[in-house]
């Protein structure tokens, strides 16, 4: 379901609603906007034309040592980088592909999502057992394999 606030507004609320530090990343097409007071992020998926997340805003999974949230951290746009400046250190972020997966606004698109990711077969897969095991319509399946099917 998609939010009943109109783009620009949602992410303006997600964004100005008390935040004083916003950060930005990109990695393997998706750009990550983080709120590093409420210690989320938004995913948009640069591939899709939909003008909303394609998640609800997510916790952003770190260690305590090196928590990208502090006002030490340097994101570097359009990078999978972070850079600590208190111990010269740069991180990579990775992306838990499962947990965006998981909190999907959008059901129907998360196989076309999959394809246009890197290394995600084992997840279509899951995803497509889900649908069996949730018995999905056949229509829905026949949806799903024709994008399976169908070339990039």
């Amino acid at each position: 379901r998609e939010p009943s606030l109109p783009p620009f507004l949602f992410l303006q609320e997600f964004i100005t609603h008390n935040c004083q530090r916003v950060e930005l990343s990109v990695i393997d097409e998706l750009l990550f906007i983080h709120n590093c007071e409420r210690k989320v992020s938004l995913v948009y998926d640069l591939r899709e034309p939909a003008p909303y997340p394609i998640n609800t805003p997510l916790p952003f999974a770190y260690n305590e040592d090196r928590n990208p949230y502090d006002k030490n951290f340097i994101f570097f746009p359009n990078s999978d980088l972070v850079f600590d400046s208190e111990k010269a250190c740069a991180y990579q972020l990775k992306i838990k592909m499962e947990e965006i997966v998981n909190n999907f606004s959008r059901r129907r698109g998360v196989v076309s999502f999959l394809l246009r990711r890197k290394g995600t077969p084992s997840l279509l897969l899951q995803e497509l057992k889900r649908d069996i095991m949730e018995k999905s319509s056949l229509s829905e399946f026949a949806a799903a394999f024709d994008q399976i099917n169908r070339p990039l």
